[in-house]
C-alpha cells in the first residue's frame, strides 16, 4: 500500500530481504535510498556540503 502511493507520487520505494539477525544492521536498502535522494538533487553520493 505504501509503495503504490510513493510510486503513483513519482518516488521510488527501497526495500530488502535480509536475514532477522541483521535486520536492524543491515543498511544497502538505506544506502540505496540516499544515493537515488543525492542524485535527484544532483549531487554526487559520498560527497560532503558546506551547508
Amino acid at each position: 500500500m505504501l509503495e503504490g502511493g510513493i510510486a503513483e507520487s513519482g518516488g521510488g520505494f527501497e526495500a530488502a530481504a535480509v536475514p532477522a539477525a541483521r535486520r536492524w544492521h543491515d543498511l544497502a536498502a538505506f544506502a540505496r535510498c540516499i544515493a537515488a535522494a543525492a542524485r535527484a538533487l544532483g549531487l554526487q553520493p559520498g560527497s560532503a556540503s558546506s551547508a
